[in-house]
């Protein structure tokens, strides 16, 4: 025969069911918001070096600028025109860097090829052969390039209204249209 006392020592079959789901729904909860924190933390983290990544490509495109060697051709526009496109090569911003070691001084471009964003240095010694490129920014829909002058924008360089323009413009605007961005603008004074 069974007491009051003996039926209050255990757990009941229905019990034990309610607990165990009662744990179970707890665990299916922490487990997806443990996967939830780590997702985002993963996307966070992936916008993190993106920017850092534009960042850093503006800011090497910034140095590049201000080491113009201020002479007549210094810095063109390509004749491939002031909008880069996605597809295949455009135009590019052409200028000459200061003269390195072996005194001569240097051709550079950035350049938009295949959605990526390059900078292309020819060595001043052997300028016939190929540039070397060293990438500064992936997934890049287009890049556009103003120069100011004479209180105006312009979309080439040398300007085409004004033969007697300086070698250099006063400040330079880079536009850069990115598929998870937007459109970015950064202007860099060059004078």
């Amino acid at each position: 025969m069974i007491t009051t006392t003996d039926a209050q020592r255990g757990l009941t079959l229905i019990e034990v069911m309610v607990a165990l789901a009662v744990f179970a729904a707890l665990g299916m909860l922490t487990w997806k918001a443990t996967s939830q924190l780590a997702d985002a933390r993963q996307h966070v983290g992936a916008e993190f070096e993106r920017w850092n990544a534009i960042s850093n490509a503006a800011h090497r495109i910034g140095n590049e600028l201000q080491q113009i060697v201020p002479a007549a051709g210094a810095l063109r526009l390509d004749a491939g025109g002031a909008t880069g496109r996605a597809s295949g090569m455009s135009g590019g911003l052409d200028f000459t860097v200061p003269a390195g070691q072996d005194g001569l001084p240097a051709r550079a471009r950035f350049m938009l090829t295949e959605r990526r964003l390059e900078w292309w240095l020819w060595d001043g010694s052997r300028p016939a052969e190929a540039p070397e490129r060293l990438a500064l920014l992936d997934e890049v829909d287009a890049v556009r390039w103003r120069f100011l002058h004479a209180g105006r924008w312009h979309d080439s360089w040398p300007p085409r209204d004004d033969p007697a323009a300086p070698p250099l413009p006063a400040a330079v605007t880079l536009e850069l249209d990115l598929p998870d961005a937007g459109t970015l603008l950064r202007t860099y004074a060059l004078r």
